[in-house]
């Protein structure tokens, strides 16, 4: 997967000498997958799958979780869970806000902005859900 991470892409060839297959493997291959989902598909299913994408939904229904209860109920580590939320912080800088780890993971800042920023997050997801890809960022967006 570190392959196909890569900014400027990978190659056919690059591809097939990596998986040991040729390139007109790989062309059906890829035609198979783009005729069984789409990326509307695939999008959704790594939102749904996405740690983050969960603990913020707890999050909003809760006000805060948990961090040991959630990273076993999710069957991964403590600290692996703290450093994916703790990149949540990038995103949430964009409307002054922060993930406030201890035993508890919550967010912490203004009371608007906190409700910009849930109004943006989850219409994103619902916009996503529909077909529509954009993702959201405060820079492009309006109070």
């Amino acid at each position: 997967m570190i392959i196909l991470n890569k900014e400027n892409g990978v190659t056919f060839d690059v591809l097939g000498q990596r998986l040991n297959v040729t390139r007109p493997t790989i062309i059906r291959d890829l035609e198979e997958i783009k005729a069984k989902f789409s990326l509307h598909q695939i999008l959704i299913h790594y939102l749904n799958e996405s740690l983050q994408y969960q603990a913020m939904v707890d999050i909003f229904h809760s006000e805060s979780i948990q961090l040991r209860e959630f990273s076993e109920s999710h069957f991964v580590s403590y600290n692996t869970l703290y450093k994916k939320l703790y990149r949540l912080n990038e995103v949430l800088a964009q409307f002054d806000l922060k993930f406030e780890t201890n035993k508890k993971a919550s967010v912490s800042g203004n009371e608007l902005q906190l409700r910009f920023f849930t109004q943006s997050f989850f219409g994103t997801l619902i916009a996503a859900r529909h077909g529509h890809l954009q993702m959201f960022d405060k820079k492009q967006s309006s109070i």
